[in-house]
């Protein structure tokens, strides 16, 4: 029986058999930087994810709320003129809690003349998680075709 089969590995094969600690570090140490250089990108999207979510949010309720007046007759008393967009005028907002609430929708209608009224509509958020606070305005006019 040849000995040489059964000696055990000399020091230079094991070496190559496996990692050794040195490049487990490297390694790791590598995969921190990327994961470093890609966390700045996650936030940033997160970021902006939200914030689009807020103006979807905010032209949805700006929309219901148009769609509403613009369902009324014209000649409602919802659609009298008066109201403003600056600061809530009650029978002209939705402005929950006494406007404690985050999000208001606030319109002004006026009469342009006998047959045409302008309707000034503007939704908006207070406190705004990411960024300056928000606001959607929307004009139109509404005409008595009758």
């Amino acid at each position: 029986m040849d000995r040489s089969a059964i000696r055990p590995p000399s020091s230079a094969h094991a070496a190559g058999d496996g990692m050794s600690l040195l490049e487990l570090v490297v390694a790791m140490m590598l995969l921190s930087f990327l994961a470093l250089a890609i966390t700045p990108m996650l936030m940033m999207g997160a970021l902006t994810s939200s914030a689009a979510q807020d103006a979807t949010e905010l032209s949805v309720a700006a929309s219901d709320r148009l769609e509403y007046l613009a369902a009324l007759p014209f000649d409602d008393p919802a659609l009298a003129a008066g109201g403003g967009v600056a600061t809530s005028v009650t029978g002209y907002s939705e402005d929950p809690h006494g406007g404690d609430a985050d999000r208001y929708v606030r319109w002004e209608v006026a009469d342009e003349s006998a047959i045409l009224k302008r309707i000034i509509l503007v939704a908006g958020e207070r406190n705004s998680v990411v960024g300056p606070t928000r606001e959607v305005r929307v004009e139109t006019f509404r005409a008595d075709l009758r």
